[in-house]
């Protein structure tokens, strides 16, 4: 690649990388179709979630399909998959359904059944329509929720899907900025404030990797977040920054977040997913 522009490296380094996501669909679907599923058992499908490191959300999703597969059960994803992670995309799941029949997961942001499926299990990680998808769902779906303040049933699945290993406080270098963090902060009409102007921004984009975000959060000495409700709060309490919401300059602690963080009983929560949903409900 000597003599090629910037530009132009990383556009061939992109061209690059979709080529090998695309290789690596086509090989994980020729497995897929050659894979039998376990006898007594139906597989699962996530519906419609591309994998991204930057929403809790995608994450939580794609996390719960390899927990799954980890248990030894047929798990997939219709959308791209981490390749770090023990799961599979479908690339030709209408063909794939035709043998099988499947347990769809959506999470609450999917509006009704896309993949017509005959068993539905909806994940509610926030207040439904907040940020999309329907307000209610059809009462042949089986709902299970991050939390009962998200929607009210004793089902809870909740995952840790933080990376302590290194968003953390042990031998924190000096503090020596301060960040701001937007996200969905136009979804309750909040917009930025002149208190941050000039301070470094985090965006779902920027930093591109997990590791320099948590290599930005250990020096950070405080982050404003416009947005009241991500886990990038948990995550930069984690590595000792202080934690303020704007527009409220609401100071958040350990305490308050961990009323939204995983409990010790995610083992219990996932089994008695997936005994409910591999049994019998009304459909």
């Amino acid at each position: 690649m000597e003599g090629l522009s910037a530009s132009a490296r990383r556009a061939a380094q992109t061209a690059r990388r979709r080529i090998r996501r695309v290789a690596r669909a086509v090989r994980d679907t020729i497995r897929l179709f050659t894979r039998p599923v376990p006898a007594g058992t139906r597989p699962y499908v996530l519906a419609g979630v591309i994998y991204g490191h930057a929403s809790a959300g995608v994450r939580a999703c794609h996390r719960l399909v390899h927990e799954l597969n980890e248990r030894g059960y047929r798990a997939y994803s219709t959308a791209e998959a981490n390749p770090d992670w023990n799961e599979t995309q479908i690339l030709f799941y209408g063909l794939w359904r035709r043998f099988h029949d499947p347990i769809a997961i959506y999470s609450e942001v999917v509006s009704g059944n896309p993949l017509g499926a005959t068993r539905v299990v909806r994940w509610v990680l926030n207040t439904p329509g907040h940020i999309a998808g329907d307000l209610e769902f059809p009462p042949s779906e089986l709902i299970y929720a991050w939390s009962n303040q998200y929607y009210d049933t004793d089902r809870i699945l909740i995952i840790d899907i933080t990376e302590h290993e290194i968003f953390n406080s042990v031998d924190l270098p000096p503090k020596t900025v301060d960040c701001f963090y937007m996200g969905k902060a136009a979804l309750r009409g909040v917009e930025a404030m002149p208190l941050t102007d000039g301070m470094t921004e985090i965006t779902e984009t920027w930093p591109a990797q997990r590791r320099e975000l948590a290599d930005l959060l250990r020096r950070t000495r405080t982050l404003y977040s416009y947005d009241d409700r991500t886990s990038l709060a948990w995550e930069a309490l984690l590595c000792g920054c202080r934690v303020i919401i704007l527009p409220e300059n609401h100071e958040i602690t350990m305490a308050d977040a961990k009323r939204d963080m995983p409990d010790t009983d995610f083992e219990g929560q996932l089994t008695r997913f997936i005994e409910e949903t591999q049994g019998e409900w009304p459909v």
